[in-house]
């Protein structure tokens, strides 16, 4: 009897909450996502004697949980590989994230179909290596972008993020700035 009501206590304690959670963007929910990116840059931190256009090209996973409906806390990694010339460079850094997801259709039943517009906000502190030099680099942002959902529980994302970057070799005095927008796709998977 014992084992029969504590087997239905924990059934009852793991099922109450999961009913509450009635769309993606719930109270609890959680996001997986990856993102695939192209970028435009400006600013000094791109300027070389080089005339070769600079390539980049990186992908952002990221995981985040909905602390209030539409809230996301979370982290992300950013992978990025730049090539100029005959010069490469892969970056690698991690950071907070922090957004809103908006449910332009709270009334609809079938999640199939719905459009979640978001507004994101970061902040990533990493590392790179070019010509046996290291060098650090700190990333803080904003992103915009529309989850699609394509399926009851993963979405087509599509967005677009602006970045100050600021990048320190390690033994040079200052940094170097810059801004770089960056547009990309992704999918992202929901567990409500």
């Amino acid at each position: 009897m014992t084992k029969t009501f504590t087997f239905v206590a924990i059934l009852t304690l793991i099922g109450v909450p999961a009913m509450g959670q009635y769309s993606p963007i719930s109270t609890g929910s959680m996001i997986l996502s990856g993102n695939i990116y192209f970028q435009s840059q400006s600013g000094d931190l791109y300027e070389s004697t080089i005339h070769d256009p600079v390539i980049t090209v990186g992908a952002v996973p990221s995981v985040g949980y909905f602390v209030a409906p539409g809230v996301l806390l979370g982290a992300n990694m950013l992978f990025s590989h730049m090539s100029q010339g005959g010069n490469h460079v892969t970056a690698i850094g991690f950071g907070p994230m922090v957004g809103y997801f908006y449910d332009i259709n709270p009334m609809r039943e079938e999640i199939r179909g719905s459009l979640y517009p978001y507004i994101l906000a970061f902040a990533d502190y990493g590392h790179f290596d070019l010509e046996g030099s290291g060098y650090s680099l700190f990333n803080i942002g904003g992103k915009v972008g529309l989850a699609a959902m394509i399926s009851e529980s993963v979405a087509l994302d599509l967005g677009a993020r602006l970045t100050s970057v600021s990048r320190k070799m390690e033994d040079a005095p200052e940094s170097v700035k810059g801004a770089i927008i960056w547009v990309g796709a992704g999918i992202s998977a929901f567990i409500y």
